[in-house]
């Protein structure tokens, strides 16, 4: 079978797969195999030009982009080589892969056991030398499996997840309450709302992991602890993204920024293996099985030890700091800067959520025009620049051979603002709404957020429900707007945002 590349500029407009040669003319086709046997060399996949054993480290550290603005870099990557890039750092070559199609052949490839390259391997490095669980982002084979497999029913299951609707809803009404008494009474501007987002996520992680009141929300001495392990956990991705692109003398050598990773390191998970080992000596405490059953659960399962179960509630709270509160912002500023698009939900959730009453399960799964808002701005605003992938056997990308071993980061997210959709730069939840006149067909490995197959985000149903029923109670109550420009994006390990996100929060009568 041959497959037919097409320039640059129009990848992506149709579902058909694509390649094009940096080397080759803008208007110029070539054929692409697909029997491997007819591929052509890795080596000849295009990409910039390497330094020895440097590779291309040094285009992240001082290139035309900054590091903060690193996916930036990688789009242009794809604008000047095509779909499949070659790129090499400290002696280690990977590609980053474009197409949709290419990543449909990586996926469905999988094994048992995929194999990926750490997010952040200066946290797995600090992992070991604390001698802590390494955690399911930076496990591979059959240790990787047996913590996958251990909580996978208790956090994949949407009804196990809905199990927790009371503690998200009571969570969601505190925020509200919050913005009602902390807005600026002239303006009813929020200030530093990424803050409060923050003390929000943190609250409704902790409220599932620990059953318990963090008070991130409350005022006093709990919000100021709350602001300080937020404030840490915020430095710990920033060092873990400058370490990522910098030759490792860490870990031969305490260098001044490893110094300072570990310390806010050490704070985090402090405080997190506290609150993990109060919880669990009340779950000995207190033998009620209706009570703390998250951590019932993980203590119950005889696979895990107690350093997993530190590592996965860990992992539960301090990972949502930096993905479901980000992505909050931003569904909030598209909702803002698209009034027409806020009403629309707003008159949805009126029909379908009781303002003074609860929320379950059957009602979240009505409101169709709520999830295609949140599906559209994790088209708008990917959370990371890449999902991992480490190639068990030869295959064509293409029309290159990769062969088995090459590390693969599959960085289609960051083409679905500018490519694959019409009006591409517009927030558009109908395109989204299967039955919608403006439904557009979307290639099924086009927008991943939470990854694809056994190793999709193990947290995407808590993520998921915390947006819905946050946004929902929001939209309900207030009327939200946005008079600072446009939302930006920044890379710390992750997408950020950037901006300074003073929504004006008004009362709906």
């Amino acid at each position: 079978m041959l497959r037919k590349s097409v320039p640059v500029g129009q990848i992506g407009l149709r579902w058909t797969s694509t390649v094009v040669d940096a080397v080759i003319a803008e208007t110029a086709t070539v054929p692409v195999a697909t029997d491997i046997t007819r591929a052509k060399p890795f080596a000849s996949i295009p990409g910039p030009r390497q330094l020895p054993f440097i590779g291309n480290l040094l285009d992240y550290r001082f290139g035309k982009h900054p590091l903060n603005r690193c996916h930036d870099m990688i789009v242009e990557r794809y604008r000047l080589y095509g779909p499949l890039v070659r790129e090499s750092v400290l002696g280690r070559h990977f590609v980053r892969v474009f197409d949709p199609e290419d990543v449909r052949t990586i996926f469905q490839n999988d094994t048992k056991h995929p194999m990926i390259r750490p997010l952040q391997e200066p946290v797995r490095t600090y992992r070991k030398m604390r001698r802590f669980s390494l955690g399911l982002g930076n496990l591979n084979g059959e240790d990787w499996y047996r913590l996958r497999s251990s909580v996978q029913q208790a956090m994949m299951r949407p009804q196990a997840v809905i199990t927790y609707l009371p503690y998200v809803e009571d969570v969601a009404s505190t925020l509200i309450n919050y913005i009602r008494h902390r807005r600026q009474p002239d303006t009813l501007e929020m200030h530093d709302f990424k803050k409060v987002v923050s003390k929000w996520s943190l609250e409704s992680s902790g409220r599932v992991v620990f059953e318990q009141k963090l008070g991130s929300l409350s005022g006093g001495q709990t919000e100021a602890w709350a602001d300080k392990l937020i404030d840490a956990n915020s430095e710990m991705f920033y060092y873990a993204g400058i370490l990522k692109f910098s030759i490792p003398f860490h870990d031969w050598l305490p260098t001044p920024k490893w110094l300072k990773l570990v310390k806010v390191e050490d704070f985090v998970y402090g405080e997190s293996r506290r609150l993990v080992l109060e919880t669990i000596k009340n779950v000995m405490k207190f033998n009620d099985p209706q009570k703390y059953t998250f951590m019932r659960y993980l203590i119950s399962k005889k696979d895990l030890t107690q350093e997993d179960v530190f590592i996965l509630s860990h992992s539960m709270v301090g990972d949502t700091l930096n993905t479901t509160g980000p992505m909050l912002i931003y569904n909030l500023y598209n909702l803002a800067a698209n009034p027409e698009c806020q009403e629309r939900l707003y008159k949805e959730v009126c029909e379908n959520v009781p303002k003074n009453g609860n929320m379950d399960g059957s009602v979240l799964n009505k409101m169709s025009y709520l999830k295609a808002c949140v599906k559209e701005t994790f088209r708008l605003f990917p959370i990371g620049t890449e999902l991992s992938r480490i190639l068990q056997k030869d295959l064509v990308l293409s029309g290159y051979k990769v062969p088995a071993g090459t590390p693969c980061d599959i960085n289609i997210g960051l083409l679905l603002m500018t490519d694959h959709f019409k009006e591409p730069k517009s927030f558009k939840p109908e395109r989204w709404l299967r039955d919608g006149k403006e439904a557009e067909p979307v290639h099924p490995f086009m927008l991943l957020p939470f990854g694809h197959g056994p190793r999709m985000c193990i947290g995407r149903r808590f993520s998921e429900q915390d947006l819905y029923v946050v946004l929902s109670r929001l939209v309900q109550n207030f009327k939200i707007t946005y008079r600072h420009g446009q939302i930006g994006q920044y890379y710390k390990t992750l997408l950020l945002p950037k901006g300074n996100a003073h929504f004006t929060f008004e009362d709906r009568v």
